[in-house]
């Protein structure tokens, strides 16, 4: 790959991390926590993958003790929530932390009270490796 190249990679993959920045809220402790805001009032498929995606390529998602996910913003799942979900529950399932779903309310909260009973969502909530908390 030639420099020219290279830097137009660059130019894209900054402009990707910035964007993500200015629509998300971060907050990190030296211990390994992260509390996160995504923007609301719609949470989509695309912009979970764009989250995991920030994560796993740092080796962040390995190296957290505890996710929050403050959904205090979030009223609604984008289209194919179902598809959401599942991608919001392989997530937990995969990496290390503990994982807390904060200020769940609206569709969000309707979404998890009609899921809570399928063997995933059990397990995850069994396992006190997800925590779901209304607002």
């Amino acid at each position: 790959m030639n420099t020219r190249s290279h830097k137009k990679l660059e130019s894209a993959e900054l402009g990707r991390i910035d964007r993500l920045l200015q629509r998300w809220n971060f907050v990190a402790t030296a211990d390994g926590r992260l509390w996160v805001q995504p923007p609301g009032p719609e949470l989509t498929a695309g912009d979970l993958d764009e989250f995991v995606q920030f994560l796993s390529e740092r080796s962040l998602d390995q190296r957290l003790s505890e996710l929050v996910l403050d959904l205090s913003r979030v009223q609604r799942f984008g289209r194919h929530w179902t598809l959401l979900l599942a991608k919001l529950l392989e997530f937990v399932g995969r990496i290390a932390a503990r994982c807390r779903l904060d200020a769940l309310n609206a569709q969000p909260a309707s979404v998890l009270r009609l899921y809570r009973n399928t063997p995933q969502v059990a397990a995850l909530l069994a396992s006190a490796k997800l925590e779901v908390n209304a607002a």
